[in-house]
């Protein structure tokens, strides 16, 4: 089974499962055979007394059998839908800061860090006023992470502080993810001027 994403008209992902061929043929074979077993059944009770008890005990064996692979494709095709719905606002969109994660995304030519992320790796509240003086180099809503803060806007809300946590953690956004982010980008340019 596959979700698929309406962002065309709402932006948002729909619940709506979007049918590959394995996923209708397996539909398919579970309906054929549990309307086929409930005939089998249904025409052992219409002949009377336990003709309908051995019909059920008999077909049985052969429903499960036929049954089990669509049945089996259908759930790991839903599980694998659930696993990718929970992880997917962190899918490929994260880095770990002393072992939490800080959700980062590209847009703009910058890197945007999840504000959300960033309070609460550092233990703050959120300080909406102050945030709300930031201009739109520092601060942007993200679709995928919410209010999210550029370098700078990391500078701006965190430079002032002296708390070694704090500078640990401007000192990493720097080193760790905007560093190397900054040389792959440079390269690519260098590589594709025309792009």
């Amino acid at each position: 089974i596959r979700f698929h994403r309406d962002t065309w008209r709402t932006g948002k992902t729909s619940m709506k499962p979007s049918m590959s061929l394995g996923t209708s043929i397996s539909i398919s074979i579970i309906v054929v055979v549990l309307v086929v077993y409930a005939l089998v059944v249904v025409y052992g009770f219409r002949q009377g007394g336990k003709g309908g008890l051995i019909a059920a005990l008999f077909a049985s064996p052969f429903a499960g059998v036929a049954i089990t692979p669509a049945l089996l494709a259908f759930v790991l095709g839903y599980l694998a839908w659930v696993h990718e719905r929970v992880w997917k606002p962190w899918q490929g969109r994260y880095y770990a800061f002393d072992d939490h994660q800080i959700r980062v995304v590209e847009a703009r030519g910058r890197l945007w860090f999840a504000s959300k992320d960033v309070h609460a790796v550092l233990g703050m509240q959120p300080r909406a006023a102050l945030l709300a003086q930031f201009v739109a180099s520092e601060r942007r809503r993200d679709d995928a992470i919410g209010d999210a803060l550029s370098n700078a806007g990391l500078v701006r809300l965190l430079g002032r502080s002296t708390d070694a946590q704090v500078l640990r953690f401007l000192s990493w956004a720097e080193r760790d993810v905007r560093g190397p982010w900054q040389k792959k980008r440079d390269r690519e340019i260098v590589q594709n001027p025309d792009a």
